[in-house]
């Protein structure tokens, strides 16, 4: 759709007042994105001056990245990615206006995966995309949003669920943790071996919710069982597969926490419900 091209194609946006979610649901894709670019442009006077090519290769990098927030990590390093095609461009116009907005604002890189008609669904394409972007030595996180992800709170940095113990972080939840929103830093086991597995596993087709489903016995395997270890949790169907999880999860890191807290082991953060990222 060449409307949202040409959206897509404009620099990250800095020095955005934030948008509730209440008035971005009622914006159309249109008015939403002009929005994001006409606030940027009007601090930093550059409204139509510069542009940027958006494609899966290329970034729309922040003009006003600081070195560093008060969490140390420095914005730069943090990666953002989404992927979109050309079936649902228009659909996730302005939620992918509204990452970009965000991206812009704090400093962030941002990427996206263009998906064509012929090629892997993002429900396989994910923990790929995700791996071919933490091998660039630049990003130190990978920070993945579905493409139909609105950021609602423009305030709040990344940063602040971010820390040198955790490679992989999620918002928890008493059923299914929902891999829309993923963060995932940049270690030698992340990309050696939880990557790679959860690729293999999900390229199988046999799991529940997809990737959604493989990720759920990559974290079994990975942090909750040890070497070696395998659930024994049936794939399929997800009213059986994800309480089968559930348990396991529970057994190896305690209960889901209130709020102000995570569980998790070796690397995993899982974030509080009430504490997360996504609903």
């Amino acid at each position: 759709d060449q409307r949202f091209h040409r959206v897509a194609q404009r620099t990250s946006l800095p020095a955005l007042v934030p948008l509730r979610c209440r008035r971005m649901a009622r914006l159309s894709w249109r008015t939403l994105a002009l929005l994001c670019v006409v606030r940027a442009s009007a601090a930093s006077g550059t409204l139509g001056r510069s542009r940027t090519r958006w494609s899966s290769s290329e970034s729309a990098d922040s003009t006003r990245a600081p070195s560093s927030d008060d969490t140390g990590v420095a914005p730069a390093s943090i990666c953002m990615l989404t992927m979109i095609g050309p079936a649902v461009a228009k659909k996730y116009a302005s939620q992918v206006a509204s990452q970009r907005c965000y991206a812009g604002r704090h400093g962030y890189r941002i990427f996206a995966q263009w998906l064509d008609d012929s090629k892997p669904a993002a429900q396989t394409a994910k923990p790929a995309a995700i791996l071919a972007r933490l091998r660039d030595e630049s990003c130190r996180w990978v920070i993945y949003f579905d493409a139909d992800v609105y950021l609602v709170n423009h305030e709040r940095p990344l940063s602040e669920w971010l820390d040198d113990a955790s490679e992989l972080v999620m918002t928890d939840h008493h059923q299914i943790m929902n891999n829309g929103a993923i963060f995932v830093r940049r270690t030698p086991r992340m990309l050696e071996f939880l990557l790679p597995l959860w690729i293999k596993l999900t390229m199988a087709h046999t799991w529940s919710c997809t990737d959604n489903g493989s990720l759920m016995e990559v974290i079994a395997r990975g942090y909750a069982l040890g070497p070696g270890g395998n659930s024994s949790c049936p794939r399929r169907p997800a009213n059986v597969a994800f309480p089968c999880y559930q348990s396991v999860f529970t057994k190896a890191f305690g209960p889901v926490p209130g709020r102000g807290g995570s569980r998790g082991r070796a690397g995993l953060k899982l974030v509080a419900p009430a504490d997360g990222f996504n609903n």
